[in-house]
C-alpha cells in the first residue's frame, strides 16, 4: 500500500515542491491511493501534520470523486454516472427532468405529459396541454437527477459543459474508445483532458425505450440540462459511440431513459 510519504518524495526532492501547498500534496496523494497520516516538513523546517480525512471531504462532496479535467470554466465531472459505485458500471436510467429510474421508459407514464400535451418545460405552444407554455428551458434542481440523488452541489451538465467537455478533450478515436476498460470487459470511451492529461471513463449503457435497453457496448448517451428549443418534447444530449462523441439532439425524447454524469461548477 502506498503511503503518503512514498507518492510526495518526488516533489519534496523536486523545485516545484516550494510552491506546492499542504492541501494540494494531501489531495495528490489521495488521488494516487494513498490511505495514511503522514509528517513532512516544509522549506522552512516546520513539521505539517497532512490528515486525509481532513481534505479528502473537499475531492469527495458528499460521497462522490471528481476528476479535474482543467476545463476552462473549472467544472469537475463526476467520474461514474448517477447510480453506480465503479467507473465502469452503467448506473441508473433516467426520463429527462425525472429523478428516479424506472422498470419502463415512454411517454406513456413520462411525468410531464407526453409529446403534444407537455405540463412543464415547454416553450411551444404546439407541444403544450391545452397550448401550455412556461419557457423553461434549464431543468429545476428540484427535476434535475444528479442534484436529487447526490446532493450538495452537483447538477446535471448544461448544454454549454457538455460542448467544452467534447472541446478539451482528445479526439483521436485510437486513444478513445476501449472495449475493455481495466479488464472489466465493459466498453466505452476515455476522454483525455487536453490540458493535464486527466482522464474520464463513459462507458457504453446504451440508451432505454420501453422497456428495452439499446446500444448497449455500442455507444451511450448522457442527459443536458437543457431543453431543445425548437420542440419541447426534446433535450440536449451527450451521444458517443467508437466513431463519434457529439452533442445531439436527434430521438432526444425526453422519455428515454439515459444516463446522468454529475458536475461541479467552476468558481
Amino acid at each position: 500500500m502506498k503511503t503518503f510519504n512514498d507518492i510526495i518524495n518526488n516533489y519534496v526532492t523536486s523545485p516545484d515542491f516550494l510552491n506546492k501547498n499542504i492541501e494540494d500534496l494531501v489531495m495528490f496523494a489521495y488521488k494516487e491511493g494513498c490511505v495514511d497520516t503522514a509528517f513532512i516538513y516544509d522549506q522552512y523546517g516546520q513539521i505539517l501534520e497532512a490528515d486525509r480525512e481532513e481534505f479528502t471531504k473537499n475531492l469527495n462532496p458528499n460521497g462522490h470523486d471528481y476528476v479535474d479535467l482543467g476545463l476552462p470554466s473549472g467544472t469537475l465531472w463526476a467520474t461514474m454516472n448517477i447510480g453506480a459505485t465503479s467507473p465502469e458500471q452503467y448506473g441508473d436510467y433516467f426520463a429527462w427532468g425525472e429523478t428516479t429510474p424506472k422498470n419502463s421508459y415512454s411517454w406513456n407514464n413520462y411525468k410531464y405529459g407526453d409529446f403534444s400535451t407537455l405540463t412543464k418545460y415547454c416553450d411551444n405552444s404546439d407541444y403544450g396541454k391545452d397550448e401550455f407554455t412556461d419557457n423553461f428551458a434549464v431543468l429545476e434542481l428540484g427535476d434535475d437527477a444528479a442534484r436529487v440523488n447526490w446532493g450538495g452541489d452537483w447538477r446535471m451538465p448544461t448544454q454549454a459543459q457538455v460542448q467544452e467537455l467534447i472541446d478539451n478533450t482528445t479526439s483521436a478515436w485510437k486513444n478513445i474508445w476501449t472495449n475493455d476498460f481495466n479488464n472489466t470487459g465493459i466498453s466505452g470511451i476515455i476522454l483525455t483532458s487536453k490540458t493535464n492529461g486527466n482522464t474520464m471513463f463513459i462507458p457504453a449503457a446504451g440508451y432505454k425505450d420501453d422497456t428495452s435497453t439499446n446500444g448497449v457496448g455500442v455507444g451511450g448517451d448522457l442527459w443536458c440540462s437543457a431543453l431543445y428549443s425548437r420542440g419541447s418534447y426534446d433535450a440536449w444530449f451527450l451521444l458517443f459511440n467508437r466513431y463519434e462523441v457529439v452533442l445531439n439532439n436527434y430521438y432526444g425524447y425526453r422519455y428515454c431513459g439515459r444516463s446522468v454524469r454529475g458536475v461541479l461548477c467552476g468558481d
